[in-house]
C-alpha cells in the first residue's frame, strides 16, 4: 500500500472488552481495512463472510438460476446514482457460502424488483435503465440469463411485486420518489404491463411495502412518507381493480422515517408494521388491534441511529428475532425471549458501518436463515445459532412440482386433480394453512420469513402424498 493512502487520513482505535471501536475515519479504503480488522471479533451467533471487494447496493434474494439455491441480485454503485446490475450466483458448499458474479450488462438506477412475470416458474426482474430512462422487464431464461423488454410505463426507481388485481399473475407497484408518485403496472399475463397512477405528487414517499394488511384476501400497499418532523405511514387499502382507499395509520409523527416491514409481531393473526427512523436508535411498531386501530410500541434499541433492520425467526424457536443495522455504531442481534411480549437478549454481531441493507436467505442450505448485508460493499453473515428441532419427515420422491422455492408471496403447485388438500406447518408443528386447493397459486404473503413444511394429502383417505420443505423469504 502506498504511503499516500495514509498521509491525510487517520483512525483512532481503542481496544476495550474484546471489541475494537473506530472513533474517527475519513477515507473509505481505510474504513474497509478497519472493518475487516475488527468485525472478526464478533459474536458466535453469526459469522461474517470474507471481504468480497465487490460493490453491492439494494440486494434482492431469490433462486434466479433454477438450481434450488438462493442467489443475490445487486447494483454495484461506485459514487454514482446508477450502477452495474450484477447476479451473484450461489455455488455454496455445505460448510461455506460462495458466490460467482455475472454482469447482466444493465446500468440500473434505483431499487430493482423481481417476480415470475411470465408464469414460467422462474424469477424475472424489473429495473430502471439509466441509459434509456425506461423501465426494463428482464425475463429469465431459467438459467440466470435474461432477455430485456423495454416498457412504456411511467418512470420509477423502486419496485415491489404481487398479484394486486387477483387475476393470478404478478403485477408491479412502482415508486418514483423524486416525484412522490406511486404507480400500478398491471400484468396482462404475458409479461407486458399497463400503468395506472395510485398516488401522484403527494408528500415525500420514501418506501413502499405490499401485504394483505386488512385481512380481506387482497394485496394492499403501505407507504412511508419521509419528513424531518412529521413523517407518516399510510395504508392504501385495495378495494378491487386497482383502486385504493387511503388511511393514515400513525398518530404520533415519525421523524425521518426510512424503513418499514410488515409482519405479525404479536402472533395474533393480523399484520403489524415495524419501522425505523434515520434520526433514532429505537425500532418501533404499529401493533394492529384487529379493529382497524393501532397502538405504538417500542420494540428494541440499537447502539446508534438506525439505517436498516430485519425481523425473522433466526433460531427457529417460534419467536421472532431482530437484526439492527446502525449508521456509525455496532450492529446487533436481538433474540426474542417470549412470543407474547417484546423482550430480547442482545449481542453485537458485526461492525460493518453504515449497515444500509439486511436481506435474509438460507444461502448454505442448512435450514436456517443467513443474511446478506450491504454498506455499498457485498457482505454476508452465516447463522450459527442453535435451531429448533424438526419433527416432520420430508418425502424425497416428489409427485407435485412446487415453485418457486424459496418464494416471496405466491407458491405455485402442479396439481391437476381436485381431490387433494394442502397443509402447511412451521418447524414446531403449528398449522399455518389448511387449503382444499380451490385457488392456485396460494398466497402465502402473510407468513413470516422462515422454513415450513407443505403436506399434500388425499381428501378421502387422509393419506399424505407428498411433504416438501418450503422457504419463505422477504
Amino acid at each position: 500500500m502506498q504511503n499516500t493512502v495514509w498521509k491525510h487520513h487517520f483512525a483512532i482505535i481503542v481496544y476495550k472488552k474484546k471489541r475494537i471501536k473506530t472513533l474517527c475515519y475519513e477515507n473509505s479504503l481505510l474504513h474497509r481495512i478497519i472493518t475487516l480488522f475488527y468485525s472478526s471479533l464478533s459474536s458466535q451467533s453469526f459469522k461474517r463472510g470474507p471481504f468480497t471487494n465487490k460493490g453491492m447496493s439494494l440486494p434482492l434474494v431469490a433462486d434466479f438460476t433454477g438450481d434450488g439455491k438462493l442467489d443475490v441480485i445487486g447494483v454495484a454503485q461506485y459514487f454514482s446514482a446508477d450502477g452495474d446490475l450484477l447476479l451473484h450466483t450461489n455455488i455454496s458448499k455445505p460448510d461455506s457460502i460462495i458466490f460467482k458474479t455475472v454482469d447482466l450488462k444493465v446500468k440500473a438506477i434505483g431499487n430493482p424488483g423481481f417476480g415470475d412475470f411470465d408464469a414460467d416458474g422462474d424469477m424475472d426482474l424489473v429495473v430502471s435503465d439509466s441509459k434509456t430512462s425506461k423501465i426494463l422487464i428482464l425475463l429469465n431464461n431459467g438459467d440466470g440469463s435474461f432477455n430485456s423488454f423495454p416498457q412504456n410505463s411511467k418512470l420509477a426507481f423502486s419496485f415491489k411485486t404481487s398479484d394486486i388485481d387477483g387475476d393470478q399473475d404478478i403485477d408491479i407497484v412502482s415508486l418514483n420518489s423524486n416525484e412522490s408518485s406511486v404507480y400500478l403496472m398491471f400484468n396482462n399475463g404475458k409479461g407486458t404491463f399497463e400503468t395506472k397512477s395510485v398516488i401522484t405528487k403527494k408528500g415525500d414517499i420514501r418506501t413502499i411495502e405490499l401485504a394483505d394488511f386488512d385481512g380481506d384476501n387482497d394485496i394492499d400497499i403501505i407507504a412511508g412518507f419521509y419528513d424531518f418532523f412529521d413523517g407518516q405511514i399510510m395504508a392504501l387499502e385495495n378495494s378491487g381493480q386497482g383502486s385504493f382507499l387511503q388511511k393514515i395509520l400513525n398518530v404520533t409523527a415519525v421523524r425521518s422515517l426510512e424503513n418499514i416491514q410488515i409482519i405479525d409481531l404479536d402472533k395474533d393473526g393480523d399484520r403489524d408494521i415495524a419501522y425505523s427512523s434515520s434520526s433514532s436508535s429505537t425500532l418501533k411498531a404499529l401493533i394492529n388491534n384487529g379493529n382497524k386501530t393501532y397502538h405504538e410500541v417500542n420494540l428494541v434499541a440499537g447502539k446508534g441511529t438506525l439505517r436498516s433492520f430485519n425481523i425473522a425467526d433466526y433460531n427457529n424457536d417460534g419467536i421472532l428475532d431482530i437484526i439492527l443495522g446502525c449508521n456509525s455504531e455496532d450492529n446487533t442481534y436481538h433474540q426474542g425471549k417470549s412470543s407474547d411480549s417484546f423482550v430480547y437478549d442482545t449481542e453485537v454481531i458485526t461492525t460493518i458501518q453504515p449497515l444500509l441493507e439486511i436481506v435474509n436467505g438460507d444461502f448454505d442450505s442448512d435450514n436456517d436463515i443467513d443474511a446478506v448485508l450491504s454498506n455499498g460493499d457485498f457482505w454476508w453473515i452465516t447463522n450459527l445459532l442453535d435451531q429448533g428441532t424438526v419433527s416432520s419427515t420430508v418425502v424425497d420422491n416428489a409427485i407435485y412440482n412446487i415453485y418457486p422455492n424459496p418464494f416471496v408471496n405466491f407458491l405455485h403447485i402442479g396439481i391437476d386433480e381436485n381431490e387433494v388438500g394442502i397443509l402447511i406447518s412451521d418447524l414446531l408443528g403449528k398449522q399455518d394453512l389448511l387449503s382444499y386447493t380451490k385457488d392456485l397459486p396460494i398466497n402465502l404473503d402473510y407468513l413470516n420469513d422462515g422454513v415450513y413444511f407443505m403436506s399434500i394429502f388425499d381428501l378421502h383417505s387422509g393419506k399424505i402424498l407428498q411433504t416438501s420443505k418450503i422457504i419463505k423469504v422477504r
